[in-house]
């Protein structure tokens, strides 16, 4: 009779633990086309951590056409019809979730505006040439190529913005980008910081070299030529070498070794180095620079903190929330004086400086991803705007 009273009682239990193992993993669609960088890195390093609980499956990307016109017209049109036809495969596929990041079209992509289930926009931000003066159309063109180029622009800014209306939510990756989304597109999203992996990227003994780190490709709005010209503005014997690291290859590597010959500045570049070899470099640099035009986030400086290597920052974007001036490294005016002075005061911080703040942690940014992902895919949030109401920050 015992045996039979206790077989009863653990029988409910047994298929409540069996049933909850059993259970289907929730679908995730995922779906970006980026360059090696910050922003790809931030959308992979939090898709990596879901692989245990989630199905992850990744949905087709278009490759645009190396031909000006015919990119735009795939912009304006094949995307959409790509995104109709992923709407389809959605639906089949019975997906629960689509987690969305910036495409070669858009950074907002066409597919919010077809996708039948809830998505999840990271937005790095938004097409930067659309709204900052500095990237605006070079008068230099002819007047055909500005009319072209105008005409282009306000087309593409009502639609990435349209696009970016039907998120369900939008995760932004520093406050400056929430701003930045709400002012340009009055959208509202939350901020989900790029973690960072103190397990990798650690402090170290080594003894540090005489030299300073920029990592990012030959853009405009890197300002790559500010970093030469900083170093350029100390003495000659103090002069450290400048290591500049791109995360892709690009056309324009013989364009800043000529630079660094006219300035006299010692230069050494490499290409996409594997993540083993870039902690090495931030371990054994004296500082590390970040002179973007208003960087969104700026995960160099992320990382070389991490490192215990101080940072330079231009005092604009996002980077201000990361680098504690005078502890550790300095916010500086983006100009050339300003920046060399700072690299010669670098002895002059506290050695070893702070550990970065909490909220990089990545236990803590990886819990608060999956609770948001549980409450989206779980039909507790809705909307947006139910989100912001109830979990603010």
């Amino acid at each position: 009779m015992l045996l039979l009273l206790v077989v009863t009682c653990t029988l409910p239990l047994f298929f409540t633990f069996s049933g909850a193992n059993s259970m289907p993993k929730l679908r995730l669609g995922i779906y970006f086309d980026l360059p090696a960088g910050g922003a790809k890195n931030l959308i992979t390093s939090y898709l990596k951590e879901l692989k245990a609980e989630y199905e992850l499956i990744y949905l087709s990307t278009l490759k645009p056409s190396q031909n000006r016109l015919i990119r735009d017209f795939q912009n304006f049109t094949t995307s959409y019809f790509h995104a109709l036809s992923l709407r389809h495969y959605i639906k089949a596929n019975k997906l629960d979730l689509v987690i969305v990041s910036h495409d070669t079209f858009f950074a907002a992509p066409s597919i919010l505006q077809f996708c039948p289930v809830k998505t999840l926009l990271f937005w790095n931000e938004p097409t930067r040439s659309l709204f900052e003066p500095e990237l605006a159309i070079p008068k230099t063109l002819p007047l055909v190529n500005r009319l072209y180029e105008s005409i282009y622009r306000r087309i593409k800014k009502l639609l990435e913005q349209k696009n970016a209306q039907k998120a369900t939510l939008i995760l932004s990756n520093s406050k400056y980008t929430q701003n930045y989304l709400k002012t340009v597109y009055n959208l509202n999203s939350k901020v989900l910081y790029p973690f960072i992996d103190k397990q990798l990227f650690q402090r170290s003994k080594v003894i540090k070299a005489h030299k300073v780190l920029i990592i990012g490709c030959d853009e405009p709005q890197k300002r790559l030529d500010l970093a030469l010209q900083a170093v350029a503005a100390l003495p000659l014997k103090a002069r450290p070498k400048l290591t500049i690291i791109s995360p892709r290859a690009n056309q324009k590597i013989n364009r800043l070794q000529a630079l660094a010959q006219k300035l006299s500045v010692r230069l050494e570049q490499y290409v996409n180095l594997d993540q083993s070899k870039l902690i090495k470099e931030y371990q054994s640099a004296q500082a590390t620079l970040v002179t973007a035009l208003r960087e969104p986030f700026g995960l160099s400086a992320l990382e070389s903190i991490s490192c215990g290597t101080p940072v330079i920052a231009v005092k604009e974007g996002g980077v201000v929330e990361i680098v504690k001036d005078k502890k550790t490294g300095y916010l500086v005016e983006a100009d050339v004086v300003s920046i060399a002075k700072a690299i010669t005061n670098i002895p002059h911080l506290a050695s070893p400086i702070p550990q970065l703040p909490r909220y990089f942690d990545k236990k803590l940014c990886v819990t608060k991803f999956r609770q948001i992902l549980h409450k989206l895919a779980t039909a507790q949030i809705s909307s947006a705007n139910n989100l912001f109401e109830n979990h603010n920050g």
